[in-house]
């Protein structure tokens, strides 16, 4: 899904590990996060490899690099938000693909419809939270179903993977019962 040439937008980055796999394949990477100390640490590592990337120290919403994207990743980072300002933040990613361009997204899938996956997934679920946000890690958060929200932000799903064990292609992250990949893209008639 990425190739190299490509303009792909990283929200909160972290440490970016995605993004400089994705440079390393001649992707241009724009790398966003509202943590300095961590793009300092991400600047040091794109340098020692002397790889390039814009580095950008700011909140998304308020983010706009003046070309769309052809593609955005948002990986474990919009389960952070409360719910009214994650669709926001969707709303705004939409608005920063290009027309043909993709929202790459993997977190924990939500738990589907089924009495024993409604029962264990907060006994799995919560406690490895409890220990991230203990550790400083993570916030306490929710877990979405995005493709339920995606119609109001001007998205629609493409695909959507959580049963898979191989590594994820286009978002460099393990999927499994507890993790998901979705691809997602503009909906046709939502700019017009």
């Amino acid at each position: 899904m990425m190739k190299a040439g490509q303009r792909v937008l990283y929200v909160g980055v972290g440490t970016g590990e995605d993004a400089l796999l994705a440079a390393r394949a001649g992707v241009h990477v724009t790398c966003l996060d509202l943590s300095g100390a961590m793009l300092r640490r991400l600047r040091r590592r794109f340098a020692e490899e002397g790889m390039r990337a814009e580095i950008v120290e700011a909140d998304i919403v308020d983010y706009d690099s003046g070309r769309p994207f052809d593609v955005v990743v948002a990986n474990f980072v919009l389960n952070v938000f409360p719910e009214a300002a994650m669709r926001e933040v969707l709303r705004h990613i939409e608005s920063l693909l290009s027309p043909e361009g993709v929202l790459l997204i993997a977190d924990f899938t939500p738990p589907g419809q089924g009495l024993f996956e409604r029962a264990i997934f907060p006994a799995y679920y919560r406690p490895i939270n409890i220990a991230a946000w203990l550790l400083r890690l993570c916030a306490l958060h929710p877990i979405y179903d995005y493709a339920r929200v995606f119609p109001d932000a001007g998205l629609e799903l493409v695909t959507r993977s959580s049963q898979s064990s191989q590594r994820h292609a286009r978002t460099h992250v393990h999927s499994s019962r507890f993790y998901e990949c979705i691809v997602a893209k503009p909906l046709c008639d939502w700019r017009q």
